[in-house]
């Protein structure tokens, strides 16, 4: 009872506390209540992963998907990113410890070339989505949060740029989580 009452308390604060957090929470219900997304129908050749910067999450999802799926394209990008920007320092060294090299990787901003070729675009946020619906109308049945892929709640992907590599640790393992539950999913699908 009390640990229900505290997580009331905790939603109602990020409630209030932005509009991408209300967003966030909102998705996270609606998640809870429908499910696990059902994947489009078209093979899946392409994937474009997308979070704010592309120097913490999308990079280390690339990097994850491609080695879980070579036979896949895998993109990164991001919404606000630089051109050319390296990875986070914390993010290198925490992919480091999931097997994953991030030295070389360089940001990229989300530009036209992206929008052309993508099966299935996974982003860490419910805002994300809207933006890149909002950018990419006829791609809007493709964008997925990644985390829709996890099995409990938080559903978001958290930013952990700038914090602990604790954090960085909690973020990386939600995502590694959610990309071991879709590749397993896309493995009986026709490519």
């Amino acid at each position: 009872m009390a640990g229900s009452i505290s997580r009331t308390i905790i939603q109602a604060g990020r409630l209030l506390r932005s509009r991408d957090a209300r967003l966030d929470l909102i998705h996270d219900w609606r998640r809870q209540l429908a499910g696990e997304p059902a994947l489009p129908e078209r093979p899946i050749g392409c994937v474009l992963v997308l979070c704010h910067g592309n120097i913490c999450r999308s990079p280390f999802a690339a990097a994850y998907l491609a080695q879980r799926s070579p036979e896949i394209d895998v993109r990164s990008g991001g919404f606000a990113a630089g051109e050319a920007a390296p990875a986070d320092p914390t993010a290198v060294r925490v992919a480091a410890r999931f097997g994953h090299d991030l030295s070389q990787h360089r940001s990229r901003p989300l530009g036209p070339a992206d929008l052309e070729e993508p099966d299935l675009v996974l982003v860490m946020e419910a805002s994300q989505v809207a933006a890149f619906r909002a950018r990419a109308p006829a791609l809007a049945a493709r964008v997925y949060r990644l985390g829709d892929f996890l099995t409990t709640r938080p559903f978001v992907i958290s930013d952990p740029w700038g914090c602990s590599e604790a954090v960085f640790d909690r973020s990386f393992a939600q995502i590694a989580t959610a990309l071991d539950r879709l590749t397993e999913r896309l493995k009986d699908r026709p490519t």
